[in-house]
């Protein structure tokens, strides 16, 4: 096995146990060498020493769930080998110049699996307690999102509790409903950068169309990904990147990909009549 291989391969095993212990000597006897040569050899050809670049790699995991922020800043440092929420800042401010949870305030995300805290409605949009939220914010984002007029139609309006797991008179909205929902809980959040992963999935392929042709006032002057497998929401894109089984296949605006021809447009051209009115 040539150097670089047996380094690949090193490599290979700490991403696929970035959650477990990992020890020099383990990825040494992974690459076949001695654990005094590889150390040596893994400096020399990924610039990095052996246990700094497995912490590094273990941050960058930590960053990407970071992004979900449903999940406790102490777990997500448990999850990668981080003993304690201050070690885990300790390391992140080192390495990036701000704590965790000022990089999660750089963020508002959208998940294709949404589901609603049995709390007020406006509650789950500004994530403030009822009462303290900025109501004119409130409205205008629930404007934005398309949901204000079947807020209205609620009991309590923005106050109605969402399931009826705390309050028998709560509402459950449909699918579609809960992603606008989480679209003005981003939209209230006014992260400079906004990722949203196929949010609007439970919306019919017109109502999303129609959705996705509002999205580039609500998000002028952020930065801005979609992930979605629906191609509806590329026309206005600046940038895409056409993937399959994790690879890029071609990239560029929508109008450089119509014109390249390609399985990106092939994809639109089939999709798209499901966008057009009968």
């Amino acid at each position: 096995m040539h150097a670089w291989e047996a380094i690949e391969q090193s490599l290979a095993f700490i991403e696929e146990n970035l959650t477990e212990e990992i020890s020099t000597e383990e990825l040494a006897n992974t690459a076949g060498l001695s654990p005094f040569y590889f150390q040596r050899l893994f400096k020399r050809l990924v610039n990095k020493p052996v246990q700094e670049y497995v912490k590094l790699r273990r941050l960058a995991k930590a960053v990407e769930s970071l992004s979900n922020t449903e999940r406790r800043i102490l777990d997500v440092a448990l999850d990668y080998g981080f003993s304690s929420h201050a070690n885990f800042t300790r390391v992140f401010k080192e390495t990036y110049g701000i704590t965790p949870e000022e990089y999660r305030k750089e963020f508002a995300v959208v998940f294709q699996e949404v589901f609603a805290f049995s709390f007020p409605l406006s509650e789950n949009v500004s994530c403030a307690q009822a009462g303290t939220e900025d109501g004119e914010r409130l409205r205008h984002c629930l404007e934005k999102a398309g949901l204000w007029e079947r807020v209205q139609a609620l009991p309590k309006k923005a106050g109605t509790s969402m399931n009826q797991d705390m309050d028998k008179e709560g509402v459950t909205l449909s699918g579609g409903e809960l992603q606008k929902m989480m679209l003005a809980r981003a939209l209230y959040k006014d992260a400079p950068v906004v990722i949203l992963d196929e949010p609007t999935a439970a919306l019919d392929p017109i109502a999303e169309s129609e959705m996705y042709e509002k999205y580039d006032g609500m998000i002028r002057g952020k930065t801005a990904v979609f992930i979605s497998h629906r191609l509806s929401s590329t026309r206005f894109c600046d940038r895409i990147l056409f993937m399959e089984q994790g690879r890029i296949l071609q990239e560029g605006s929508h109008e450089s990909l119509m014109k390249q021809g390609g399985a990106y447009a092939e994809l639109f051209a089939l999709q798209a009549r499901y966008y057009r009115k009968a």
